[in-house]
C-alpha cells in the first residue's frame, strides 16, 4: 500500500519553511490506481516552542504547555521512522570558525568555550589522519563522477517553501538495514552528494529530505545524515540527532553545497571520553562543521540498525520538479577492526511510495543507496 500524511497547519494561511523537515511517519492508505488520498486520523498541530518559534509536528510530539512546550521523538519511531517537525524558521546556532592547518572548522560557542581552540585544533588533526589512513587502505573513495547536466530542466532560485493552509502531503520510502554476526560498529564513515535541483519555474510548493538514520542502541538515540536540496544552486548539508527522546537541530551543519560537491559524514562514540563524535566535511573547499555531544545520561554506545529514507513534503497535484542524492557508506569500525558495511549490515526490507525513491546497490564492500523524489518518480 501507499502510505501518506496530509499536513493540517491549524488556521495557518501561510509557513514559511527553511531547510526543515527530515523524516515523517507513514500512516493513511493511498491507493495505487487513483488519486484519491485518505488522511492520517494521527492530528498534526502548530504550537509555539520558546526559543525556537512555530513548529508543527504530530500533536503526540510536544509535551508541555504554555511557554514550556517542549518536543520530543515520535512514540513510533522504532517502527516508523524518526518524524522532525517543521520549523516556521530553522533554528540557528551561535558558532565559531576556528581556522587550522587543515582547514576551517565550525563548532558551537558552547563547544569552543568548553573545549578551547587547542583541543578543537588537534581534534581536526586526527580527523584528517584518520582520513588519511582510510584513503590509504582504500576504504574512501575521493572520485566523483558527474553527471550530464545540459539536458536539465530550467532551474528558478528558490531561498524558501510556502506552504499553504491544506492540500500538503507527506511521501516517504525506506530501505531497511539490519545488523547481523551480532558486531556492535560505533564508527561509520561515508559520503553524501546533492545532485541539481530540476524543476520548472513558478512557485516552489514542495521541500524534500535525503537521509541516513542511524538508529543507536537506546531507546530514543538516532543520528540523521540529511541532503536538503536547498535552491537551485547550493545545497545544504546537516545532522539532526536525538537523545533520550530529546532533539537536537543543526548542531552539524554545511551550507551554501555546490551540487556535486561531496560531504564526507563522520560518527563515533569515543568510549574513552564517553561521546559521540559528529563531522561534515566538504574537501573541495576544506571546510568542517564538527560536534562533540556528551551527556549525563549514558549514550548509545553503537549503532543497533539503520535506515536509508527519501522524504518530500509537496503540494497536490505533485510540482514538476526532480530531486536526487547519493549516500554512500564506506566505511564501520568495531573496536580497533575496521569491517566494510556489507559485512557488519543486511539491506533487509524496503517500503515504498509514490513520487519518491530510495535504490539501493552494493559493490567492494560497501552500500550506495540513490535518493530521488518528484512527480516524475514512480
Amino acid at each position: 500500500m501507499l502510505k501518506k500524511i496530509r499536513i493540517e497547519l491549524m488556521g495557518m494561511a501561510l509557513m514559511v519553511i527553511f531547510l526543515v523537515t527530515v523524516a515523517t511517519l507513514n500512516v493513511g492508505t493511498v491507493n495505487a490506481n487513483t488519486t484519491d488520498k485518505k488522511t492520517s486520523d494521527l492530528k498534526w498541530v502548530t504550537k509555539n516552542v520558546k526559543g525556537i518559534g512555530n513548529v508543527t509536528a504530530r500533536e503526540d510530539m510536544f509535551v508541555g504547555e504554555g511557554d514550556n512546550i517542549t518536543l520530543t521523538v515520535n512514540k513510533d519511531y522504532q517502527e516508523n521512522g524518526l518524524i522532525t517537525p517543521v520549523f516556521e524558521k530553522a533554528p540557528k546556532m551561535d558558532t565559531i570558525t576556528v581556522e587550522t592547518p587543515y582547514g576551517n572548522v565550525t563548532v558551537s560557542r558552547d563547544e569552543y568555550n568548553r573545549s578551547g581552540k587547542d583541543k578543537i585544533m588537534a581534534d581536526q588533526k586526527a580527523f584528517i589522519e584518520k582520513r588519511n589512513e582510510l584513503i590509504k587502505m582504500g576504504k574512501i573513495n575521493i572520485t566523483i563522477n558527474k553527471q550530464d547536466t545540459t539536458q536539465m530542466v530550467p532551474q528558478v532560485l528558490a531561498s524558501s517553501l510556502s506552504v499553504a493552509a491544506t492540500g500538503e502531503y507527506w511521501s516517504r520510502e525506506d530501505q531497511h538495514f539490519a545488523r547481523k554476526n551480532g558486531l556492535q560498529p560505533h564508527f561509520i564513515y561515508g559520503r553524501i552528494i546533492p545532485h541539481p535541483e530540476r524543476r520548472e519555474s513558478g512557485a516552489k510548493t514542495y521541500s524534500s529530505y535525503h537521509e541516513l538514520e542511524l538508529h543507536l542502541n537506546a531507546n530514543g538515540d538516532v543520528i540523521e545524515f540529511i541532503s536538503d536540496e536547498g535552491n537551485s544552486l547550493q545545497s545544504s548539508v546537516w545532522v539532526y540527532l536525538t537523545h533520550n527522546g530529546y532533539p537536537y537541530w543543526y548542531v552539524v551543519s554545511l551550507d551554501n553545497v555546490a551540487y556535486y560537491n561531496s560531504v564526507e559524514y563522520y560518527f563515533n562514540y569515543d568510549t574513552e571520553y564517553n561521546n559521540w563524535k559528529l563531522y561534515l566535511y566538504e574537501p573541495a573547499t576544506g571546510r568542517t562543521s564538527e560536534c562533540t555531544f556528551a551527556s549525563t545520561i549514558q549514550l548509545s554506545t553503537y549503532i543497533d540498525w539503520m535506515s536509508a529514507s527519501t522524504e518530500f513534503l509537496h503540494s497536490d497535484p505533485c510540482p514538476d520538479v526532480l530531486l536526487e542524492s547519493d549516500i554512500d557508506q564506506w566505511v564501520m569500525q568495531v573496536g580497533s577492526t575496521y569491517y566494510n558495511p556489507t559485512d557488519v549490515f543486511n539491506a533487509d526490507y524496503k517500503t515504498t511510495d509514490i513520487f519518491v525513491d530510495v535504490t539501493k546497490w552494493s559493490g567492494n564492500g560497501q552500500y550506495t543507496t540513490f535518493h530521488a523524489s518528484g512527480n516524475t518518480v514512480p
